[in-house]
């Protein structure tokens, strides 16, 4: 029935179901599966800190003592490291876990083709923009990511895409 599905991961338990059905269908259909994962800007958020330790991308910093991390790719999660440039540095490189971490997981359940794919700029713009690009007859995330009050405010990225999509959007709880 499908023949391209896009997927976006945050690296949420929302967006981890999203990609565990949009595997199931791929598989099941013989689809592409497009991962999508839109890169963060500013402050990490304490959800993804604490991911990028237990996924063991960070270490303890024994050094400053002060029991925060540092990153194995090279980029310290250190008080010193608070400027603009280290942030977007700690950004790329959660991002390319995520979408490693997704591409690897939907491989395990079955998908012949995977792409992994990361964007830049407005979540909500950047799905759409990718589907379209990929003709993507369905796109797949979670109800809920890791905004913060935004996405109360502003409406949430998974509303917007629906809003603004060409295709059916599924969305999962």
């Amino acid at each position: 029935m499908f023949q391209v599905i896009l997927v976006a991961v945050d690296g949420s338990r929302h967006a981890e179901r999203a990609l565990e059905l949009a595997a199931r269908l791929a598989a099941r259909d013989e689809a592409r599966l497009v991962v999508v994962h839109v890169q963060g800007h500013g402050a990490v958020p304490e959800s993804l800190r604490h991911m990028a330790e237990v996924e063991h991308l960070v270490e303890p910093d024994v050094l400053t003592g002060a029991g925060i991390a540092s990153m194995s790719r090279g980029v310290p999660l250190t008080r010193e490291g608070k400027s603009a440039a280290h942030r977007e540095q700690v950004h790329r490189a959660l991002a390319a876990h995520i979408t490693e971490g997704a591409v690897t997981a939907a491989r395990r359940h079955g998908v012949a083709q995977v792409e992994g794919v990361t964007e830049d700029g407005p979540p909500a713009q950047c799905i759409v923009e990718r589907a379209r690009a990929e003709s993507a007859d369905l796109v797949v995330m979670g109800t809920r990511g890791l905004s913060d009050l935004t996405g109360l405010l502003m409406g949430s990225v998974s509303h917007q895409v629906c809003q603004l999509a060409e295709c059916p959007c599924l969305t999962v709880k």
